[in-house]
Order: C-alpha cells, then sequence, then structure tokens
C-alpha cells in the first residue's frame, strides 16, 4: 500500500478544503441533496466538523465531485481521500496526520504583520464605504504587494480577478480602487472581479467530464490520474483565496496564497509525515504537537542544480543545420533537464509531484521525509545522474544536491532559516560536485567514452564542427558532420516549435515505441526516462502510449484547456518563433535554400527588420536579488512555505507563459503600425522560465521588448 497510499493521502491534502470554495460560491439550496441539509446546520457541523466549510467539504465529495472520483478512484480509496475533510476535527490517525499538515502549511496565518487596506486612496474615495466593499468581495491579495528588500515602495490595493487560469491579463492583480469606482459608476461585481459561482460550476463541470472521458483508473494509473487532478486545482483554484478569516480566533487572515498553493503545499507535508510514521501525529493542540516535535528531523529538503547551463547552451560554433535550432534544442533539453531528474526521484521514493515544490531555471526542490531509506535511495540517485551527466556530456553538465533536515517547528517559525541553510548546502554541494566519481577514479573511465568507441572501430577521429567538443568520424561530411548529440539537439530544435504538447515517460526505450517517423521526436534521459514531442504532424498512435502505465504524465503546452482527451495538465514555456508568411526566395534572404512559407526564418532574416542597422539584439534578463527576496523579501507580512510556494509560481508563471504573449501583442502592434511584413512574430524566445530569459530579436525591437 506504500505507493499508493501515500498518493490517497495527497489527494486527502489536495480536497481537505474545497468546501471553502464550494461554500463562497453561495450553492442554492435546491441544488444541495436532501440528505446533506442536516449537516449544514450549525450544532451538526460543530460536533462532526467543527466548521461549516469541512462540512461543505463533504458535500463536494459526495454530490457536486461524485460523478467523476466514483468514475477513477474505488469506494475504499474515495474513503481515504475523505479523510482530510475531517481535519479539524480528527478521529483517527490518518485524520490527525492532515489537521497537523494543515497547521504547518497555514502557519502564516497566525502571524498577521500587514494591513489589509493602506490609507493611501484617492481624494475622491470615502474610505469606509471602500473598505466595505472590499470586505464584502473578498479576492485574493498579490504576494508581490508585500515583497519589501529596503527599496521604497508605495503600496496599494491589488486582487486577482476570479476567472481559469489562463495566459490573458488575468494572471495580473487589478487595482481595487478602480475596481471601486467602476463599481460604483454601474459596472456589475461578477464582471470587475469574477465570480465564485461561476468559477464553482466550470471547475465541477471540467472535473467531472475530464475524469470520467480518461478511461483511466487509480489503481493502474495512479500518476496519470493524479496529474488531472492536480491541474484541473491549477486552473480553477489558483486565484480563490484559502483563507479569509479565522472563525475560531475571530481574526482576519491575510489572503495573499491562494488555495492551490495552500493546498498542494499540505498535500506534500501529508506524504512526508505518513512516510516518516503516521503515528506520530496524534496531539490534541498546537502547544503538544510543537513541544513534542521541535526537535524532531522529520522532513529532508532537497535542492537540485544543473550546474554549467550557460556554458552548455553557448557552446555552438558553425551552424550546421542552424544555430538557431541546436540553441534551441539544447536550451529546451536543459531547461527539461530538472523536470525529469526530479521526477525520477519522485517515482524512486513513490511521492506525487506535489512533492515537487518548484522546477525552472535549471532548479528544483523537493520535500520528502527524513527517512534512513530515502537518504540512501537519494545518494544513489545522484551518482547515477552524474554517471549519466559524466558519460554523455563529457561533464560539462553536472548535478549538485543541497539538502537539509529539519522539524515541522523550523517550518512553521523560522521558514526562512531553512531557506538560507538550504541554499548554503547547495552552495557547499556545488564546491564538491562530481566527488564521489573522482575519489573513486571512476570519472576517467566515464569521460571520453566516444573517444575510445571510435578507436575500437579503427576509425579516425576529428572534432564536431557544431560543439568542438566530442569526437565524431573524421570521414563524416556535410549534414552528417556532426556529433550524435548535436544531431539530438538539432532534432529538438527543428520540432520543438510546432510542439504542441509532451509526452512525460519513464520507458527509457520509448524511441523503440514509436512509429519510425517519430523517432527523432524522443528525447531520453537514459534510464531516467523519455519525453516525447507531440506535433502537428505525428505518426504514433497516441492512445497507445496514453494507456502505458509507463506514460505517467501529457501536459499541453501554454493551452490550459484540456480539449484534448489524452491531456493530463498543461506546462507553461516559452516558444515563440518567427514564421515565413510567404515563401521567401534565396536571392532576397541569401540564404543556400529558399525559405518555405511557415518555416522558422534565420537570424539573418530577422535582422532585415531592423530600422537603421540590419543587425540582431541578443536579450538576457533575469531578475534581480531573488534570492533576497525569498529568504528576506516577505518579512512585512511572514515567510512560510506556502507563500514562497505561491510566489515562485506567480514568477514561473510571468516568465515561462505570459512572455509569449508580450511577443505576440508587440509583434501585432508593429504590423499596425506599418503594414505587411513577411514574417509572423519578430522574437525569438530561446528559452524563458524561472526568473530567466533569452530572446533573440531585431536589435531594435529587442529594445521595445
Amino acid at each position: 500500500m506504500g505507493k499508493k497510499e501515500k498518493y490517497l493521502i495527497a489527494l486527502a491534502g489536495l480536497f481537505h478544503d474545497i468546501g471553502k470554495f464550494y461554500q463562497r460560491a453561495k450553492p442554492k439550496k435546491d441544488n444541495i441533496p436532501a440528505k446533506f441539509y442536516s449537516l449544514l446546520k450549525k450544532e451538526n457541523y460543530e460536533q462532526e466538523f467543527r466548521y461549516q466549510h469541512a462540512a461543505y467539504s463533504l458535500i463536494a465529495l459526495e454530490s457536486e465531485l461524485k460523478e467523476g472520483l466514483s468514475s477513477v478512484f474505488s469506494e475504499e480509496d474515495l474513503e481515504i481521500i475523505k479523510k482530510g475533510v475531517y481535519h479539524h476535527k480528527p478521529k483517527d490517525e490518518l485524520e490527525h496526520l492532515i489537521q497537523k499538515a494543515d497547521w504547518v502549511s497555514s502557519s502564516e496565518r497566525n502571524d498577521i504583520k500587514t494591513e489589509f487596506f493602506t490609507d493611501v486612496l484617492d481624494e475622491d474615495i470615502d474610505r469606509e464605504k471602500f473598505i466595505q466593499f472590499a470586505t464584502q468581495n473578498i479576492r485574493l491579495r498579490s504576494v508581490f504587494e508585500n515583497v519589501d528588500i529596503g527599496k521604497k515602495y508605495q503600496k496599494k490595493n491589488y486582487s486577482y480577478k476570479i476567472s481559469p487560469l489562463n495566459l490573458s491579463k488575468d494572471i495580473f492583480p487589478i487595482d481595487l480602487e478602480e475596481a471601486y469606482i467602476e463599481v460604483i459608476n454601474g459596472e456589475s461585481i461578477d464582471k470587475i472581479l469574477g465570480s465564485y459561482s461561476k468559477q464553482w460550476k466550470e471547475f465541477v463541470k471540467t472535473f467531472n467530464e475530464k475524469l470520467k472521458d480518461s478511461g483511466l483508473t487509480f489503481e493502474k494509473s495512479p500518476e496519470k490520474v493524479f496529474s488531472l487532478i492536480y491541474h484541473i486545482f491549477y486552473k480553477y483554484l489558483w486565484c480563490i483565496p484559502a483563507s479569509t478569516y479565522d472563525y475560531e480566533n475571530y481574526s482576519r487572515h491575510y489572503p495573499d496564497i491562494s488555495l492551490f498553493d495552500h493546498s498542494r503545499v499540505l498535500s506534500a507535508i501529508a506524504c512526508c509525515f505518513y512516510d516518516f510514521n503516521k503515528s506520530v501525529f496524534t496531539q490534541g493542540s498546537k502547544d503538544e504537537f510543537k513541544s513534542e516535535l521541535r526537535n524532531k528531523k522529520i522532513f529532508l529538503h532537497i535542492k537540485g542544480d544543473i550546474s554549467g547551463i550557460q556554458r552548455f547552451i553557448y557552446n555552438v560554433y558553425e551552424g550546421k543545420g542552424g544555430v538557431a535550432k541546436t540553441l534551441r534544442g539544447r536550451s529546451f533539453y536543459v531547461a527539461l533537464l530538472p523536470e525529469i531528474l526530479s521526477r525520477y526521484i519522485l517515482n524512486e521514493l513513490e511521492y506525487p509531484i506535489s512533492n515537487l515544490l518548484y522546477s525552472g531555471g535549471g532548479i528544483f526542490e523537493i520535500l520528502v521525509a527524513n527517512t534512513r531509506e530515502n537518504k540512501e535511495k537519494l545518494e544513489k540517485i545522484k551518482n547515477e545522474i552524474n554517471q549519466f551527466l559524466a558519460t554523455e556530456f563529457e561533464a560539462d553538465l553536472g548535478l549538485s544536491l543541497g539538502t537539509y533536515e529539519y522539524s515541522p517547528v523550523d517550518m512553521m517559525e523560522s521558514y526562512d532559516d531553512v531557506l538560507r541553510k538550504l541554499n548554503e548546502n547547495l552552495d557547499n554541494a556545488k564546491k564538491e560536485k562530481f566527488e564521489k566519481l573522482i575519489d573513486s577514479g571512476e570519472i576517467f573511465n566515464l569521460l571520453n567514452i566516444r573517444a575510445r568507441k571510435l578507436d575500437e572501430e579503427g576509425k579516425n577521429k576529428k572534432k564536431c564542427p557544431v560543439c568542438q567538443t566530442y569526437l565524431i568520424d573524421e570521414s563524416l561530411t556535410d549534414e552528417k558532420e556532426i556529433c550524435n548529440i548535436c544531431d539530438m539537439f538539432r532534432n529538438i530544435g527543428y520540432h520543438l516549435p510546432k510542439t504542441q504538447s509532451l509526452i512525460f515517460s519513464t520507458d527509457s526505450l520509448l524511441k523503440d515505441k514509436v512509429h519510425k517517423n517519430d523517432k527523432d521526436k524522443v528525447i531520453t534521459f537514459s534510464k531516467f526516462g523519455a519525453v516525447y514531442l507531440l506535433t502537428d504532424e505525428n505518426y504514433t498512435d497516441i492512445s497507445i502510449l496514453y494507456k502505458s502505465p509507463k506514460t505517467t504524465e501529457i501536459l499541453d503546452i501554454n493551452n490550459t484547456s484540456f480539449e484534448n482527451r489524452y491531456i493530463t495538465g498543461f506546462k507553461f514555456m516559452g516558444k515563440t518563433v518567427p514564421r515565413a508568411k510567404e515563401t521567401l526566395p534565396k536571392e532576397e534572404t541569401g540564404e543556400e535554400e529558399d525559405i518555405e512559407k511557415g518555416q522558422i526564418v534565420p537570424f539573418t532574416v530577422l535582422a532585415k527588420h531592423s530600422d537603421g542597422d540590419k543587425r540582431i539584439g541578443i536579450l538576457r534578463m533575469d531578475v534581480d536579488n531573488l534570492g533576497k527576496i525569498f529568504t528576506d523579501g516577505l518579512k512585512k507580512t511572514k515567510i512560510s512555505i506556502s507563500r514562497i510556494a505561491t510566489l515562485s509560481r506567480s514568477l514561473d508563471l510571468f516568465f515561462a507563459g505570459y512572455l509569449n504573449k508580450i511577443c505576440d501583442k508587440l509583434s501585432s502592434k508593429y504590423k499596425e503600425k506599418n503594414g505587411k511584413f513577411d514574417i509572423d512574430n519578430f522574437f525569438y524566445v530561446l528559452y524563458s522560465g524561472g526568473d530567466d530569459v533569452f530572446v533573440v530579436a531585431p536589435w531594435d525591437k529587442g529594445i521595445d521588448f
């Protein structure tokens, strides 16, 4: 039951507070089955659940969401999932466990330092009426409002509109003062701030339809089922505040943490508690809990860093097959590495993706239980990964793993210290990259394997002209004069702009399972798995891959619609490229061949769209003081694991996702101003994610960007 029950505990964590969303949607009495009426009476919900929203959680599971849940889970599984709704009044070990996970994941609610509404209002606004309006229409506040690293900043009142997640302006918060003025001028509140009721109805409809149509069962496909539920939650709960009021203590909670982020963090913590020892979390009060577990190092926090990324990406010398394609392929491969390696670690330790706290920009963070078995497995995995990287890439890329062991009380009371010590341990690990392989001498056996293979075959060697690193057969010429690694990156770079979805598989031999015409769309990572690039020109039967138990997720890129029945979620990534709107003759472009309509144009064509000098601009950006923001920047409220989860997810949503919209918007603006162009976009996003951006554009338009 280990892995299966761990996933069910995680799901109980995801669903534990779904009643808050349902309750705020204000369901009509006629829409609630009669047998549940009694649960909503004060004397009944206080006796069984303590709070009414917990009763709503049970009703949601047993009525609103039952159709979808029953199609993929057994009754026994659903009984475990329902444990989460009793976390305010637990009766058994699992209910106690989720209660304690809730205490830890919501620790920031005990310490409110920031004001809800600032005194700096427009002079025409009646403060008392504004506060009444804002209090009666609570929406998720922006976590960025309270970031403070010593710079002068005048805080305003911002909230997010309730809307399903997509790459639109709705991912940005709106000024509450402006919203208030629009409402008093006659605009409807639902139009300006969104509607809990409408969002709930859409959530229920998507949830039930997707689970029913998935053709999956939890018994056979736990990873895919979990991914599907997780991403539906992300789409609809990203803008729902986790808490706005503490009915027990009659105090306000600052609502800048989404129900999605709170629930996914609680889910991760509950899994750790279960894996550590589910029997040690039965304390009756927070004081008892803190007293007994203050010095018990239950958590093992893992932070992985792929080193050598910059040098690796830019290690391109010659344009055989296109410099841009090779750069894009290298960038994408490096962006996938933390996704693949973190998923491998989770799979080996039997944890769901909710325990992947963050992945982006060459870094990942995982939370697991601090057990001897987990630590031994992790050490073995780290050595396997570095053996792979040393063999495959001549140690140009490496994995550094920093770990930190700490107690639930540390997470509740001093999460900023946890992050600081975790980062210190990672910095130390970076100084010892490949240490074990070097000490044992194994590193020398792993390096230059390809060169030795060529020697054994009796072939003369020369350096690959593209990367100037790996040796190839001296007799290779023209397009074939390229090493296997660069050939893989060139293929990735070619297919990536047409890629609509990513299929993640634990099957390292996936290339042998797809149609022969699709083999170069499979990116293999040795024993750690493979990713298949799903384009609009696939020959492989996707339903076969979908049904395979080794396929763990199928994620749409920058598309949250769930239109395809085989999709289990979505992933944001920068993939904007300029394409020819018509055939461009080689005589005009100076290229060796005509550029066909729909093809990606080379940098030389981009340069011709500059005003003034016909040059490209290469733009690199990242966020200043990001580490300081995470460890010190949220002290106006409180640095907590859920608040950090909200902050890091929001940053990645902007850089990996919305950046594409900025490219589209600027390109449309140029077309409106100057008329017809022979390319559809002026920006070539080679990489964007985490807090990092690499874009090529006509030099003047790069400045606008």
